[in-house]
């Protein structure tokens, strides 16, 4: 497919369904990495299909480490193939809750669906959450290229529309802070402190 569609547009940008893991991402990489750009990842980092319920404050913000956890494994899997001047990091899907649709069909599960648009589920941890993923990705802008959050109205998104009017959640202001105040350049910082003794 990759040749056929650089046959038809030598510039198109080309990514593929990636993990980032050994297992799927290296032979994959192996086999077709030099006609890609990127590899696309998807990141939920509160899984409520498997724990139908969102995790609390403290629990969501340790689960900010994740991005980079997951960014560092993909970076050395590009890496250990030789194509780190060539292929990228895509997020194209990405938010720290994972969708309410846990396992099965019985009428309770499917119910559970509607709970993706309660407004008071996305909290000052999605925002947090939200700042440290772009601050993650801005850290690695030499490999990450794309982070798209997902969705972007209603369910998880940053904006909820409903008959009345339109939510906006606190993942919004975030987004919308560094859409319209960040600058042209992201520059290294360091915080240093003594232990509380």
């Amino acid at each position: 497919s990759a040749k056929m569609m650089r046959h038809v547009d030598e510039d198109v940008t080309l990514l593929t369904a990636a993990r980032a893991d050994l297992d799927w991402t290296l032979p994959l990489l192996t086999a077709a990495g030099h006609h890609l750009d990127l590899i696309s990842l998807h990141g939920y980092w509160d899984v409520l299909n498997l724990v139908d319920a969102p995790a609390d404050y403290v629990t969501a913000l340790g689960r900010s480490l994740g991005p980079q956890a997951d960014i560092e494994r993909a970076r050395a899997v590009v890496g250990a193939v030789g194509l780190t001047d060539r292929v990228g990091i895509a997020f194209d899907e990405w938010n720290l809750r994972g969708w309410h649709h846990p396992d099965g069909n019985a009428p309770e599960l499917i119910a559970a669906r509607d709970r993706n648009d309660l407004n008071s589920t996305y909290t000052m941890a999605d925002a947090l959450f939200t700042a440290s993923f772009l601050n993650t990705c801005l850290r690695h802008a030499d490999v990450v290229r794309m982070a798209n959050i997902a969705p972007t109205v209603n369910a998880r998104g940053p904006l909820y529309v409903h008959p009345d009017g339109v939510v906006r959640r606190t993942t919004f202001h975030v987004l919308a802070m560094y859409g319209n105040l960040l600058g042209e350049r992201v520059l290294p910082s360091t915080a240093v402190s003594e232990g509380l003794g």
